[in-house]
């Protein structure tokens, strides 16, 4: 019988990751990485600028595919999914923070917070949104998030994130 004990959240196994240059000279970005992480766990990866931390992460999220090798992420194998299954796992599993957040400028702090709602039947509400924004310290109410300062948008996006309760939360 196997040892019982946390179940792996994330699994990179031999992942390369290939992209043209401008010109279509491909660059390895990632070159047979392989990564385990446990369910629970806190990571932080560190590297220059270049190195490939982004990549990894939208690897991870499986906004990207892997040009070889296979990710596996809150149990499920990322590559047997095709585009629509992949969207809605997504949905389902992971909370992304993007370096550049990704708001909607217009919207203000609840709207941008309660935007994954939008996109499908779900147990999180408007009310968890309204939560989230009041337990981070940010206004959810009234202003466009383009008038709020860069920490209270970096908040917005970590509460958007957080919203669905995803099993996954990558932070860029």
């Amino acid at each position: 019988m196997p040892p019982s004990g946390p179940s792996e959240a994330l699994i990179l196994s031999q992942v390369t990751l290939v992209a043209p240059l401008a010109g279509g000279t491909p660059v390895t970005i990632l070159d047979q990485v392989s990564l385990s992480v446990a369910e629970g766990a806190q990571i932080g990866l560190a590297g220059a600028s270049g190195s490939g931390k982004s990549s990894l992460l939208y690897l991870a999220a499986g906004l990207i595919p892997p040009s070889s090798g296979s990710v596996t992420a809150a149990g499920t194998a990322l590559r047997a999914l095709g585009v629509s299954r992949l969207d809605a796992w997504r949905r389902a599993h992971v909370g992304f923070i993007f370096q550049d957040f990704h708001l909607i400028p217009e919207l203000d702090a609840l709207d941008n917070i309660c935007l994954p709602l939008t996109f499908g039947s779900t147990h999180a509400t408007r009310a968890g949104g309204s939560a989230l924004a009041l337990r981070l310290g940010i206004p959810p109410r009234g202003r466009p998030v383009r008038l709020m300062s860069r920490g209270e948008q970096q908040r917005v996006a970590v509460a958007r994130a957080l919203l669905l309760k995803p099993r996954l939360i990558l932070a860029d």
